[in-house]
């Protein structure tokens, strides 16, 4: 569901200005949830279904709260009066992206908490810590597939290079989350 969801999320994103409308994530949201559920009105049950859309609301109602709270974390202080190094530069980005990374996490673990809670009858406390070194690795493991797809089709080695880096990625987060998940009490 969370697949559909933000296909038909892109794609509406993609197709409105086509017909002189400009895209925001509500009704692009709304479109997806309309669409799926004509074709599967049984998906409104389905933990998966819930838990993507419930997320996507997370992020849009909660995260624009979070990100207005810090948004003056990791800004370059005005009254200074030269220009700061290339290391205090690279510090301020890194810790703004820190930051940033931290306000998605918790944005969607809290109006995700109660469904999962809900479902499952339990939840993940590390969940914050690990979507945070998760989130970026999906990141990646995405864009090797899409060079792979892109590059790959000129030279086949590229294809090769690029499907080996996803696994070494796919690994990793896989060792990562299991390694997390046996934290004693991480849920």
């Amino acid at each position: 569901a969370s697949a559909v969801r933000a296909g038909i999320m892109g794609m509406a994103a993609i197709a409105a200005p086509l017909f002189g409308r400009r895209a925001d994530s509500g009704t692009t949201l709304g479109l997806a949830a309309m669409l799926i559920l004509a074709a599967a009105p049984w998906q409104v049950e389905d933990p998966g279904f819930v838990l993507s859309f419930v997320a996507v609301v997370g992020l849009m109602t909660v995260l624009p709260v979070f990100q207005q709270a810090t948004r003056a974390w990791g800004r370059r202080d005005p009254l200074l009066p030269e220009a700061e190094s290339r290391w205090t530069r690279w510090k301020r980005v890194t810790c703004r992206s820190v930051v940033s990374l931290a306000c998605i996490s918790c944005a969607a673990w809290l109006t995700s908490t109660p469904i999962l809670a809900f479902y499952f009858g339990q939840f993940s406390i590390i969940a914050l810590l690990s979507n945070m070194v998760v989130v970026p690795i999906s990141f990646l493991i995405v864009l090797a597939g899409c060079l792979s797809l892109v590059l790959g089709s000129c030279l086949e080695c590229f294809a090769v290079v690029f499907n080996h880096a996803a696994l070494v990625l796919i690994a990793a987060m896989t060792a990562i989350v299991r390694w997390m998940a046996a934290v004693p009490w991480s849920n």
